[in-house]
This record gives structure tokens, sequence and C-alpha cells, in this order.
């Protein structure tokens, strides 16, 4: 056996299935089928499912030294009943607390470990009431019986609901990851918080509609009342105390639990927030994770016995080997069915759904609803599939064959079921980078024009455009199983800047939909970087095409491209010949009124923005500052510095810190230090309210102090209000110590106190 041995060891009745994986003493070079078996049966999916599993059996087995699991049992039947007991009892709030701890376990856990665990904490609680009219003097009201019916039912449902959430929750969400990365592997994969934000919303309308349910059929008005004699808060009070405080396992167990959902959930988080998996250039996945928490547990001390650790062998025994088991089998038999050729034989007995309307079938969306089932299942995974590509590394050759020509620009006939046949039989010929932009270029010209078609065909030319989109999105960026490839990204390049591409893709930016246009932002934010022969060719291009600054900039007046148009233009002011334009434009002006806009996000983009273009390129600032002076400090005071919203001041005093403090900007930094207005906006800066304000102007005043040659108007100013300065200096202290800071002050604090009033000339 190479390897193998510790799932088998697990349950005798479970070593049969795993034969076929464990039996292989080939070298691992030739791909045997116990090989191949071996790479299908544990795929990273089935790793998510690990680290929950082990967390839920050290969290049973902590309070006894994994001997006994009753009392941790007992410990959360008491805690939720603490909780959702109030005065008077209330039967649907009590049933709310059980149903949503259930489905909250249930998130984390696959949902029948949950169910199996729940269950014993759910009947825990129902035996403090009465179970039969016989065992008790007292007839039994039937509101009782009812509850327990709710309560039982309610944590096996709860337990479906909530296994919907997460990919963790039920085998069913990691099989349709396995499948989407095996049939669409170009796509992005579905990580664990994207399916988060995907499935919690729709479960927790269900779990509220479970919840309803039960409450309406099982927890009649004046069901709490015949309860609570036997639910009484200081009865379960006592349980509590005597069941002890949580052990330190317990709250190692907790952390470990907590860490794992925390970095599951911030791997991958939005396209705008990549998230920590960025830093390892999506080498690690939610499976990775997963095993490396479920490593901690093996490692870290249980603190009962000295050498013991919260896991050992003896308690992994105890894991439900059997669901990791299941869904690997699960993986197997897909692959089986696919690379047999049964799944080309029934796609071909399902063609006759081409033509069924889309609410007849599984929605897969409107873009993608007449994507021929037969075509799309061939290609994929004919009978001639080669499984020996080791782990797809993709090489230039691979990468610029890995596209196939699904977005020609030329509609396809539905009709023609003979065409979707020959898909099967033939692959499709791989297209390049270069014949990637030609083709999106193509569809760009049609999105721009006003060629009237059918709404189905729009929609598919749309959406063919879409998808070329992102696809260049993977080229550029690579993906979570390969990093990009300098050649494919140098053609890519220069085919897109051969031709008008972008002015075509910032035209057509409106007409795309959200998602698309967040891919177009980053493939042309990747653009602006890429060298050719150590050349950046968008310089040039951009050098040639200035007027696209122009519609960039315009483009912070539209609410819905606002952002999309921010972020391009922040990349192409990366060229110092495009800043210099900006920067001579009249559109300069502009970015006072961006700053101000209503709508804080864009407000913010735009601040971001401006200063990116007056600190990047230093030499091209100072010439402008210096040609510009008047005009600009008079807008930027009575614009952004006088203010009147904070955020605004705030952005506005750092910027103009900056701009003064940097040694290219010296001249007008004298200039500015040099005038009576600009001090007295100063000095109403050192008086606000927020200390974050009052320290960055700070550093701007002291510039005012430190000039050796100040115009006595200046200094008159000063010893005028020579008390009140060194009052609200003294007190001035950040949040933070700051030695420099407070070196400075000390310095401004002397040269203040040692002035003395001038005569004007």
């Amino acid at each position: 056996m190479n390897g193998g041995h510790l799932p088998a060891a697990a349950s005798d009745d479970l070593k049969s299935p795993l034969l076929p994986v464990v039996h292989n003493d080939e070298p691992l070079e030739k791909q045997t089928l116990g090989h191949h078996l071996r790479t299908i049966f544990t795929p990273k999916n089935c790793y998510i499912a690990l680290g929950p599993l082990l967390c839920a059996v050290v969290c049973l087995c902590a309070r006894l030294g994994g001997e006994d699991t009753t009392t941790a049992k007992n410990m959360l039947g008491v805690l939720i009943t603490m909780v959702f007991c109030v005065e008077p009892l209330n039967a649907p709030l009590l049933l709310l607390g059980i149903c949503a701890t259930t489905a909250f376990v249930s998130m984390w856990m696959h949902n029948v470990a949950a169910t199996v665990m729940m269950m014993p904490v759910a009947t825990g609680i129902l035996q403090r009431l009465p179970s039969s009219p016989s065992s008790s003097s007292e007839m039994v009201p039937p509101a009782v019986g009812k509850f327990c019916r709710a309560v039982v039912l309610g944590v096996i449902y709860s337990a479906v609901v909530g296994g919907m959430s997460t990919l963790t929750g039920t085998g069913v969400n990691l099989i349709l990851v396995g499948m989407w990365k095996s049939y669409f592997p170009e796509a992005d994969p579905i990580s664990f918080s994207q399916w988060f934000f995907f499935g919690f919303p729709l479960a927790l309308c269900l779990f509220v509609m479970l919840w309803g349910i039960l409450c309406v059929l099982y927890c009649p008005k004046g069901s709490g009342k015949l309860l609570s004699p036997y639910l009484h808060k200081s009865h379960l009070r006592t349980e509590l105390e005597m069941l002890g405080p949580m052990s330190f396992a317990e709250k190692m167990v907790l952390s470990v639990f907590g860490g794992l959902v925390v970095l599951w959930m911030t791997r991958n988080i939005t396209d705008d927030i990549p998230g920590w998996g960025c830093i390892f250039n999506g080498r690690a996945g939610d499976g990775t994770v997963s095993v490396m928490m479920a490593t901690l547990l093996f490692i870290i001390p249980n603190g009962i016995k000295k050498g013991e650790k919260l896991m050992d062998w003896g308690k992994c025994k105890k894991l439900p080997w059997n669901i990791v088991l299941l869904l690997g089998a699960g993986f197997a038999i897909a692959d089986g069915v696919r690379t047999s050729g049964l799944a080309e034989v029934l796609s071909k007995g399902l063609v006759f759904l081409e033509t069924a309307p889309y609410w007849a079938i599984a929605p897969t969306g409107r873009e993608e609803g007449k994507v021929k089932i037969g075509s799309c299942v061939s290609t994929r995974g004919g009978a001639g599939r080669d499984h020996s590509a080791p782990s797809r590394r993709l090489s230039s050759q691979h990468l610029s064959g890995s596209l196939t020509s699904s977005a020609t620009g030329e509609p396809s006939d539905q009709s023609d079921l003979g065409g979707a046949k020959m898909k099967g039989l033939f692959k499709s010929k791989p297209r390049t980078p270069s014949d990637l932009v030609r083709q999106t270029r193509d569809l760009f010209l049609y999105a721009h024009g006003s060629i009237s078609l059918p709404d189905s065909k729009r929609d598919e030319k749309m959406a063919e455009l879409s998808r070329n989109i992102r696809d260049m999105k993977s080229i550029l960026y690579g993906n979570s199983e390969a990093e990009p490839v300098a050649e494919a990204c140098a053609q890519l390049t220069q085919e897109f800047f051969r031709e008008d591409t972008l002015r075509l893709l910032i035209t057509c930016l409106p007409k795309l939909n959200l998602e698309t246009r967040k891919d177009a932002t980053q493939v042309v934010a990747n653009l602006q970087r890429q060298q050719v022969n150590s050349k950046l060719i968008a310089s040039d291009y951009l050098e040639a095409n200035l007027d696209l600054m122009d519609v960039l900039i315009e483009g912070f007046e539209n609410t819905d491209l606002a952002l999309h148009y921010g972020a391009m233009f922040r990349e192409c002011i990366r060229h110092q010949i495009v800043a210099k334009y900006v920067l001579e434009s009249e559109h300069v002006k502009k970015f006072f009124d961006y700053i101000q806009l209503p709508n804080f996000d864009i407000a913010a983009d735009a601040a971001a923005t401006f200063k990116e273009l007056l600190t990047r390129h230093k030499s091209t600032v100072a010439e402008f500052l210096t040609n510009n002076e008047d005009w600009f400090f008079a807008d930027y005071n009575s614009k952004l510095l006088e203010s009147s919203n904070y955020i605004t001041r705030r952005q506005a005093i750092k910027l103009l810190g900056d701009i003064l403090l940097d040694r290219s900007n010296s001249a007008v930094m004298t200039k500015y230090v040099s005038s009576r207005d600009n001090l007295r906006i100063l000095m109403n800066l050192l008086r606000e309210s927020s200390k974050s304000i009052q320290i960055e102007a700070f550093h701007v005043f002291k510039l005012f102090v430190a000039n050796q040659k100040k115009p006595a108007d200046i200094v008159n100013i000063l010893v005028a209000n020579r008390s009140k300065l060194l009052r609200l200096l003294a007190d001035l202290k950040p949040d933070k110590e700051d030695e420099r800071f407070e070196a400075d002050k000390s310095q401004v604090l002397r040269e203040i106190a040692a002035l003395e009033p001038q005569d004007l000339a």
C-alpha cells in the first residue's frame, strides 16, 4: 500500500471501497488505474469537510478526556435553554433557539453529523418534560407533546436548511464545487465565502419559514405557561453550575474552529477585495485551510494529561469517515460516467430539451440557457479524454490553446442538431490570446453599433462578450490552479493595443453587466503594467490617444460607471505623459467638485485619484504647481480645506501636507507659507474638534513657524495669537506616543515663544 491506511483503519467495513485507491505499487509517473482513482477519490473538496468534523469530535470528547460526550451535550442543552427561556417562558422562542443552534452547527459540519450531535442535545432538553401520562399523577397537556414533536422535527429540518449555507454543510454542495471545477476548469473556482454569500440568504429565508410553520402547527397560544413549571430558570442555573466552567481543551477547540471560519471567509472575499489567498497566488484553497487547522488539533495539548493532545488516533477513529468516503465515491462515480462515454449517451437522449422553455429546465442563467447539452458534455468529457495531463500546469502553448472557440462572434443555429452532434465528435479548434482579443473586438464593434437582432441573439452576443473578457482576465491574472504565462500575456497585450480595443471597451462599458464591468476594469488595469520586450506598450498607445482621458474623467459624473472609470483612470495616470496631459487640461478643476459629490464611494474614489495625480510624478507636479499656484491653492482652500464636509477637510489637509513636504515642491511650499490667508485657514483647522485634522494641520502649520524668512504680517499674526497657540499646542497629543511629533511640537513652541512683533513695511 502506498499510504491510504489511515482512512481504511477507521472502520473495517469501509476498507473495501478504498482497495482500488491504496493497492497501487507502480511508480507515480505511470498513470495507472489506482493512481487515477486516488486523485479522483481524494479531491480538495473532501479535505474541506475534514476540519469541521475533527473539531466536532474533539469538542464532544473534550469534557472527560474523550471517554464520554454526555456532559458536553448536556452543557450545550442547558446553555440553549438558559438563553432562550424568558420570564414568562415563550415556547416559540425556545424552539427558535434549538433550531437556530442546530442550523448554525450544520453550517460548519455535514448536516448528518450535525443532526447526530444535536438530537441528544434536544432530547436532553425534552427529558425535563413529562414523557407520558403514566409517568405522572397529572394529565400531561397535549401542548407538551406537540412541543416535543416540534423540537424533534425542528432539529432534523434545521440541519438540512443550515447545511445549505456553506460548502461544508452538506455533501451535495461539495460535489457541485468539484463538478464545476471538472467541467469548467477555465472558470473561477467557487470559494467558501462566495458560496456563503449565495447560500446563507436563501437558507435564512427557508429557516424563518420553517420556524413559522412549526410554531403554527405545534406551538399553540398558551403553551409557554404549560412548559414553564418544567423549565424554570433557577433549576437550569443550578445544573449549569454543576457542569462547571469551560475546560482548556474546549477553549482551544473553540479558538481553532473560530480561526477555521475566519480563514475560510477571508480567503477570497470579493473581486475588489481578494483576501489573503492572493498572497499564495491561488495555491492555498479552502481544503488547505481545513487540513491546516485539523493538523493544529494534533499539536495543541489538551491540558488534561501531560503529553496528550487535543486529537489523537483513538479519537480520530470516531470521525464519521463514511461521510468523507461517500464524497470521494461520488466524485469517482461521476468521473467514471464521464470518461466511459455514458454521459455523452445520456446527453444525446436529452437533446429534446433544447426546445423546452427555460422554466422547465434547471435554471442555468439566460445566457447559458440555450447551450447544447450534447456539445457541453462531449467537449468536456468524451471517451477519448486524456487523464494523464499532469495537474493542468499551464505552459504558454497550453494557455494559448486552453480557450475554446466559444466566442467566435457568429450566431449559432439552435435548430442545427447535426452541428451539435458534430461538436461531440470533433474538438473545437483552440484559439490563441490574439484570437481572443480579435473576437472580443468584433463583439465590441457589434455592441457599439446599431445592429438590430432579436433579443435572444443579442443576449447571446453580450454573454459571449462577457465570457471573452473573463477569459482575458484569467490569462492576465492566472487562476487558482496556475499562474499567468508571460508569453500569453505578451500576445494579448500586443493585440489589445494594436487597434482601438481599449477605446471600444471604454465606450461600451455602460452596456456591460456589473460583473463584466469589474472584469473589464481589472483587465485594463493589468494591461497598463504589462511589458513586452521591456517596453510599456500601453504608454505609447495612450500618448497617441490622450482624448480617452476626457471620457474617463467625465465618467465620474455617471453614478453607475464612476468607480470603474475611476479605477481605469488611476492606472492610466501611472504613465507620466498621461498625467501631464490631465494636469494641463481644464479637467483637473473638475476634481474639486467630484471630491464633494454626495455619493461617498465616488467622492472617496475621486479623492484617491486626485492624490495619485498630485503625488506620483514629482517633476511634472512641481512644474504644474509652479505655473498654476494662484488659482490651484485658491480653489484648494475654498473648496476642500474650508469644506463643510469633515471627510473632505481631513483628506485635503493630509494631501496638502504630502505636497508641501515633498522636496520637489520646495519653491511652492515657500510661497504658500508666506500667505496670511493660508495661515488663517491652518489656524482654524488647528481648532477643529477632530484630533486627526488637528494633527495633520499641525504638520503644515509648523512650516509657517519654521520659515526663516517669515513676512512681517505672518510674524505679527503669530505674536497676536501666541497665548492661544501655546495653550492649544501644549494640549495637542497624538493617540499613540510619537517622539518625532513631540520633538517638532517642542521646537514650534520655542519658536513661537521667541517671536517679536515686527513693523510692517
